[in-house]
């Protein structure tokens, strides 16, 4: 927006009343339908090439939602340009670099991520911007007015790994053409949670999420950008993470969760992807032919909620002592299943 109203020679004392509407004559429009007319571009190209939109609703409810596709206009209205209430974070060596190869600079999306306090590229700390519709100007225009963000928190985010990690996390969450199903991280954060002995459900004994939180990224980070960890505990929405299918919470909740339960971001993705294949074998596969003739001893019914508690996290013999399933025909399914993700990836 500042580029469009500096080569339109806007003056930045006009820009409060100038609205982008009114300079294009356009008022019905929504932001994202405006600048992408503007630029030429697809609005599914402009959505997810220069907004937050693929980061705020990485993970939804039903089926994943492919960006380069998107039309809905639900969507489109929420597009990503969420302004943030403590202003806009800028790069200076970025800034720098822009003017010097552009002749002017521009918002990064990857400064503006939640929690983020360093530049992905320089890993230097970034400044914060006065929140005045920081956005109607050019990067360099605000960085006069630019305030270095807490020596505490930029400390934190070059030091620590889980907040270094959570950050990682952000940006496969933000260049993701896909959203991820609640069912897939879930299952996922669930499995993990298992095999680190984390309570992911009522009536399993272990350390809550929320401890394992405040002992690894624990102090001022944590609680300037996850407030209810400490003030809700186990019934924040990061120890929600993992057991809520009907529900997606803020995608910064999940990049923590993942950021907790593992120690690399390409295995927390790996695992994260190998449960999307598994859950879209399953769901094909349990429904074939093929499938109900290998149970025709078992209770379909038990069948499925067999699948389903083994895809919340829940060992083989677990699901099936749990749902009255026999073992045989649950590992036959996921067999299947196995073979069915090994011969699209061949």
């Amino acid at each position: 927006m500042g580029r469009v109203y500096a080569i339109n020679g806007i003056r930045q004392s006009d820009r409060e009343t100038r609205t982008i509407h009114k300079l294009a004559g356009d008022d019905g429009c929504a932001y994202p339908e405006t600048l992408a007319s503007l630029t030429g571009l697809p609005i599914s190209h402009y959505l997810f090439h220069h907004t937050l939109l693929p980061f705020f609703r990485a993970v939804q409810v039903g089926e994943p939602l492919s960006w380069r596709a998107v039309d809905q206009e639900f969507t489109v209205r929420a597009s990503g340009h969420r302004a943030n209430q403590l202003g806009a974070k800028v790069c200076p060596n970025c800034i720098d670099e822009d003017i010097s190869f552009w002749g002017f600079s521009y918002w990064r999306r990857t400064h503006q991520l939640p929690g983020i306090c360093t530049c992905p590229k320089h890993q230097t700390g970034l400044l914060r911007t006065k929140p005045n519709s920081p956005i109607k100007l050019l990067p360099q225009e605000a960085l006069d007015s630019a305030e270095v963000l807490s020596p505490e928190l930029y400390q934190l985010a070059t030091e620590n790994p889980t907040i270094k990690r959570y950050g990682e996390i952000c940006l496969e969450f933000l260049g993701r053409e896909r959203s991820i199903s609640t069912i897939q991280i879930v299952s996922c954060l669930q499995q993990r949670a298992r095999q680190l002995h984390i309570r992911s459900h009522a009536g399993v004994v272990g350390v809550h999420l929320h401890d394992i939180a405040r002992n690894q990224a624990g102090g001022f980070w944590l609680n300037t950008h996850f407030p209810d960890i400490e003030s809700k505990g186990s019934s924040s929405s990061l120890c929600r993470t993992y057991s809520s299918r009907k529900i997606a919470y803020a995608t910064t909740y999940y990049a923590l969760a993942l950021a907790l339960l593992y120690h690399s971001t390409d295995k927390a993705f790996v695992d994260l992807e190998a449960h999307g294949e598994l859950n879209q074998a399953i769901h094909f596969q349990s429904s074939s032919k093929e499938i109900d003739s290998e149970s025709k001893s078992n209770n379909p019914a038990n069948l499925h909620r067999a699948l389903s508690e083994f895809l919340r996290g829940t060992s083989v013999d677990q699901a099936c002592k749990r749902h009255g399933a026999e073992r045989p025909a649950l590992e036959r399914v996921l067999r299947v299943a196995a073979k069915h993700v090994l011969e699209r990836r061949i």
